[in-house]
Protein backbone atom coordinates (compact mmCIF):
# COMPACT_ATOMS: atom_id res chain seq x y z
CA UNK A 1 0.00 0.00 0.00
CA UNK A 2 1.37 3.48 -0.88
CA UNK A 3 1.55 6.44 1.79
CA UNK A 4 0.35 9.44 -0.06
CA UNK A 5 1.01 12.73 1.84
CA UNK A 6 0.77 16.54 0.39
CA UNK A 7 3.27 18.87 1.49
CA UNK A 8 2.57 23.09 1.06
CA UNK A 9 5.33 24.11 -1.60
CA UNK A 10 8.14 26.65 -0.62
CA UNK A 11 11.33 28.80 -1.79
CA UNK A 12 13.27 25.01 -0.99
CA UNK A 13 11.42 23.33 -3.30
CA UNK A 14 12.52 24.60 -6.40
CA UNK A 15 14.81 22.06 -7.41
CA UNK A 16 11.50 19.14 -6.52
CA UNK A 17 9.10 21.43 -9.49
CA UNK A 18 12.25 21.83 -11.38
CA UNK A 19 12.91 18.36 -11.95
CA UNK A 20 8.59 17.46 -12.02
CA UNK A 21 7.93 19.30 -14.67
CA UNK A 22 11.41 18.51 -16.54
CA UNK A 23 9.40 15.40 -17.16
CA UNK A 24 8.03 15.15 -20.71
CA UNK A 25 4.83 14.40 -19.28
CA UNK A 26 4.30 18.18 -17.61
CA UNK A 27 5.16 19.92 -21.08
CA UNK A 28 2.38 21.70 -22.07
CA UNK A 29 0.90 22.13 -18.29
CA UNK A 30 0.84 25.90 -17.51
CA UNK A 31 0.78 26.93 -20.81
CA UNK A 32 2.96 25.83 -24.05
CA UNK A 33 6.46 23.31 -23.92
CA UNK A 34 8.96 23.78 -20.93
CA UNK A 35 8.07 25.27 -17.84
CA UNK A 36 10.57 28.11 -17.32
CA UNK A 37 12.56 28.77 -14.02
CA UNK A 38 11.07 32.41 -13.57
CA UNK A 39 7.37 30.40 -14.42
CA UNK A 40 8.12 28.22 -11.38
CA UNK A 41 9.39 30.86 -9.13
CA UNK A 42 6.80 32.56 -9.38
CA UNK A 43 3.80 30.05 -9.77
CA UNK A 44 4.85 27.58 -7.70
CA UNK A 45 6.80 28.13 -4.63
CA UNK A 46 3.73 29.27 -3.04
CA UNK A 47 4.85 32.96 -3.20
CA UNK A 48 0.94 33.63 -4.64
CA UNK A 49 -0.68 32.43 -0.62
CA UNK A 50 -3.19 32.46 0.07
CA UNK A 51 -4.69 33.40 -3.31
CA UNK A 52 -3.26 30.20 -4.64
CA UNK A 53 -1.90 27.27 -2.21
CA UNK A 54 0.30 24.88 -3.90
CA UNK A 55 1.12 21.48 -2.68
CA UNK A 56 3.72 18.87 -3.95
CA UNK A 57 2.18 14.97 -4.17
CA UNK A 58 4.62 12.82 -2.31
CA UNK A 59 3.82 8.72 -3.15
CA UNK A 60 5.57 7.08 -0.41
CA UNK A 61 8.18 10.43 0.19
CA UNK A 62 8.88 10.74 -3.20
CA UNK A 63 7.86 13.61 -5.26
CA UNK A 64 5.42 12.11 -7.64
CA UNK A 65 3.45 15.21 -8.42
CA UNK A 66 1.84 18.90 -8.13
CA UNK A 67 -1.78 20.29 -7.15
CA UNK A 68 -2.64 23.40 -5.97
CA UNK A 69 -6.23 24.78 -4.80
CA UNK A 70 -7.00 28.71 -5.92
CA UNK A 71 -9.30 30.77 -5.03
CA UNK A 72 -12.70 32.05 -7.14
CA UNK A 73 -15.83 33.29 -6.81
CA UNK A 74 -14.91 36.36 -4.58
CA UNK A 75 -13.51 33.95 -1.82
CA UNK A 76 -17.10 32.17 -2.15
CA UNK A 77 -15.26 28.87 -3.90
CA UNK A 78 -11.96 27.84 -5.86
CA UNK A 79 -10.60 25.02 -8.18
CA UNK A 80 -7.92 23.07 -7.92
CA UNK A 81 -5.55 21.52 -10.26
CA UNK A 82 -3.58 18.35 -10.10
CA UNK A 83 -0.80 17.03 -12.49
CA UNK A 84 0.75 13.17 -11.54
CA UNK A 85 4.04 11.54 -13.12
CA UNK A 86 3.05 8.61 -15.45
CA UNK A 87 4.29 5.71 -13.34
CA UNK A 88 1.88 6.71 -10.04
CA UNK A 89 -1.61 7.21 -12.58
CA UNK A 90 -3.60 4.34 -12.51
CA UNK A 91 -2.93 3.49 -8.78
CA UNK A 92 -5.67 5.67 -6.70
CA UNK A 93 -3.16 8.08 -6.32
CA UNK A 94 -5.00 11.02 -7.73
CA UNK A 95 -8.64 10.32 -6.18
CA UNK A 96 -6.36 10.27 -3.05
CA UNK A 97 -5.71 13.88 -3.49
CA UNK A 98 -8.48 15.21 -5.01
CA UNK A 99 -10.40 13.65 -1.73
CA UNK A 100 -7.97 15.78 0.47
CA UNK A 101 -8.10 18.60 -1.72
CA UNK A 102 -11.90 18.50 -1.30
CA UNK A 103 -11.61 18.17 2.78
CA UNK A 104 -9.68 21.39 2.52
CA UNK A 105 -11.96 23.32 0.41
CA UNK A 106 -14.68 21.82 2.63
CA UNK A 107 -13.27 21.97 6.39
CA UNK A 108 -10.27 24.93 5.89
CA UNK A 109 -11.82 27.26 3.34
CA UNK A 110 -15.34 26.26 3.62
CA UNK A 111 -16.08 27.15 0.39
CA UNK A 112 -19.39 26.62 -1.73
CA UNK A 113 -18.42 25.57 -4.68
CA UNK A 114 -15.44 23.67 -6.18
CA UNK A 115 -14.30 23.36 -9.55
CA UNK A 116 -12.04 21.99 -12.07
CA UNK A 117 -11.55 23.00 -15.79
CA UNK A 118 -9.44 20.03 -17.97
CA UNK A 119 -9.12 21.07 -21.59
CA UNK A 120 -11.93 19.97 -23.68
CA UNK A 121 -9.54 17.62 -25.85
CA UNK A 122 -8.21 15.89 -22.39
CA UNK A 123 -11.03 13.04 -22.40
CA UNK A 124 -8.84 11.25 -19.76
CA UNK A 125 -8.40 13.68 -17.93
CA UNK A 126 -12.54 14.49 -17.90
CA UNK A 127 -12.90 10.96 -17.29
CA UNK A 128 -10.67 11.15 -14.45
CA UNK A 129 -12.78 14.27 -12.90
CA UNK A 130 -16.01 12.38 -13.25
CA UNK A 131 -14.77 9.59 -11.53
CA UNK A 132 -13.72 11.76 -8.75
CA UNK A 133 -17.06 12.97 -8.48
CA UNK A 134 -17.09 16.23 -10.13
CA UNK A 135 -19.83 17.03 -12.86
CA UNK A 136 -19.37 18.70 -15.62
CA UNK A 137 -21.54 22.25 -16.06
CA UNK A 138 -20.58 24.19 -19.04
CA UNK A 139 -17.69 24.84 -22.08
CA UNK A 140 -15.60 28.04 -21.77
CA UNK A 141 -12.93 29.37 -24.02
CA UNK A 142 -10.11 31.34 -22.20
CA UNK A 143 -9.81 34.59 -24.20
CA UNK A 144 -5.81 34.67 -22.98
CA UNK A 145 -4.64 31.23 -24.24
CA UNK A 146 -7.81 30.76 -26.51
CA UNK A 147 -7.85 27.71 -25.35
CA UNK A 148 -11.26 25.36 -24.31
CA UNK A 149 -11.83 23.83 -21.21
CA UNK A 150 -14.71 21.64 -19.18
CA UNK A 151 -16.01 23.76 -16.44
CA UNK A 152 -16.70 20.56 -13.59
CA UNK A 153 -18.25 21.44 -10.53
CA UNK A 154 -18.19 19.35 -7.42
CA UNK A 155 -22.01 18.43 -5.67
CA UNK A 156 -23.35 20.66 -3.10
CA UNK A 157 -25.76 20.51 -1.01
CA UNK A 158 -28.18 22.91 0.66
CA UNK A 159 -29.42 23.02 4.34
CA UNK A 160 -30.92 26.09 6.14
CA UNK A 161 -30.53 28.16 2.59
CA UNK A 162 -26.89 27.89 2.44
CA UNK A 163 -24.80 25.80 0.07
CA UNK A 164 -22.19 23.46 1.19
CA UNK A 165 -19.73 21.24 -1.03
CA UNK A 166 -21.89 17.66 -0.59
CA UNK A 167 -19.77 15.01 1.17
CA UNK A 168 -19.90 11.12 1.03
CA UNK A 169 -19.71 11.37 -2.81
CA UNK A 170 -19.57 8.27 -4.78
CA UNK A 171 -16.14 7.51 -5.65
CA UNK A 172 -15.78 5.27 -8.98
CA UNK A 173 -12.55 3.20 -8.73
CA UNK A 174 -10.71 2.65 -11.66
CA UNK A 175 -7.77 3.95 -13.75
CA UNK A 176 -6.08 6.47 -13.91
Amino acid sequence: MVTIKLTRTSTDDFTALRRLFDDPSFHGWSGSGRVSDDVIRTKYLGLRYPNVECFLVLVDDDVAGFTQLHVADEGEGGGMDLILLPQVRGQGVGQQVVMEMVRLAQEEHEWSRFTVDPDITNTDGIRFWQRCGFIPEEVITVPETSTTGVIMAWPTTEVNGHRYLATGVNVVKGSP
